[in-house]
């Protein structure tokens, strides 16, 4: 039994040295092996009998922090997908976000893409974006530039000063690509998940520009339709009280007339 034990472990040795693994042996786990960052452990075992722990590679596409500790209680048992947007090699302890000008939209990924031409991405960007007519890529696809060579900002962005675009802050919307400002959504609405309009609580996209309430523009004429209403209300109660009386003197008249 002794003998077998002792060339199952010659074995075993000899494959994880041929994987690149990290292996001990230990009883109880009193030597097992901390990993370090891109690795995560697995136990070791032969029947019920704990051979010790290795540490491999986490794969490319995926990263692990290793140990936390120095110690094999935080071993890490698996390694964490890198999210779309970035990217690994093997044996990583983090993940690389895409360049500017390039993409991935799955997680997972060994790598990034090239957005095609004449669309743009940000660092860490999941997808591209096709420039706005009346512009073109810049030689890196980070930026849309007009023929003045000035960053011409994607509907949801602007740009103050020509050169870098910022996302709009929370509640406000560009809602055209060019914008040298974003608007802030009137009172009781938002702004959509892209920052191109604003919404009201059903999800209906309304106006940044919106008129006070009560008044339609059109034609260039303001209406203000609670003084038209107002209006129509005062006419609609002097017609219910004088139209009785006229007709009562119209009658009158008309009697008179007969009688003559």
């Amino acid at each position: 039994m002794k003998t077998y034990l002792i060339i199952l472990f010659i074995c075993l040795c000899g494959f994880l040295s041929i994987h690149n693994t990290t292996f001990a042996m230990g009883v109880g786990g009193s030597e097992d092996v901390v990993c370090g960052k891109g690795q995560y452990s697995v136990l070791i075992t032969v029947g019920d009998f704990v051979l010790g722990n290795q540490c491999l590679d986490c794969a490319a596409g995926t990263f692990s922090l290793g140990s936390t500790d120095g110690t094999i209680n935080t071993n890490p048992t698996s390694c964490t997908a890198c999210s779309a947007g970035s990217y690994s090699a093997a044996k990583a302890g983090s993940c690389t976000s895409c360049s500017a000008g390039t993409f991935n939209s799955a997680t997972n990924e060994t790598s990034c893409t090239p957005c095609t031409a004449g669309s743009v991405s940000a660092t860490g960007a999941t997808s591209c974006t096709t420039c706005p007519a009346g512009s073109s890529a810049n030689s890196d696809q980070s930026a849309c530039l007009n023929n003045s060579g000035q960053v011409v900002c994607n509907a949801g962005s602007y740009s103050a000063d020509g050169t870098t675009c910022t996302a709009c802050p929370a509640g406000s919307v560009s809602e055209s690509a060019g914008a040298t400002s974003c608007t802030t959504c009137p009172a009781g609405s938002s702004a959509n998940s892209d920052q191109t309009a604003c919404v009201d609580s059903s999800g209906q996209i309304i106006s940044s520009q919106k008129q006070p309430e009560g008044e339609v523009t059109g034609g260039g004429t303001t209406c203000n339709l609670h003084k038209v209403h107002e209006n129509l209300s005062l006419f609609s109660i002097l017609f219910s009280f004088g139209f009785p009386f006229s007709l009562l003197i119209f009658l009158r008249r008309g009697k008179t007339v007969l009688g003559n």
